[in-house]
């Protein structure tokens, strides 16, 4: 395990506030970040998102009727956005 504050080659949203960095694996190389959006911030996108999940329709193989499907979620979240490019 190795940690290291990361600033995306000195990216201006990161020189001042770099994200943590772990690194989890070394093959496949697998890194977490921590600490990127604040626990307001997830509770803002669940909040927004709630609304917008609703179950996915898929077609039944056998009649071909569509119907909702108990074990997957159909979603639409463009508000995502905003967070998600904080961090790139």
């Amino acid at each position: 395990l190795f940690c290291r504050y990361h600033d995306n080659n000195r990216n201006p949203r990161f020189v001042l506030a770099p994200v943590k960095q772990q690194d989890e694996w070394d093959r496949p190389y697998i890194v977490r970040y921590l600490d990127i959006i604040s626990d307001a911030e997830i509770e803002k996108i669940k909040q927004l998102a709630k609304p917008r999940l609703r179950r996915a329709t898929i077609s039944n193989p056998i009649t071909g009727v569509l119907e909702t499907a108990s074990y997957r979620i159909s979603k639409s979240f463009p508000h995502l956005a905003s967070f998600v490019e904080r961090s790139l």
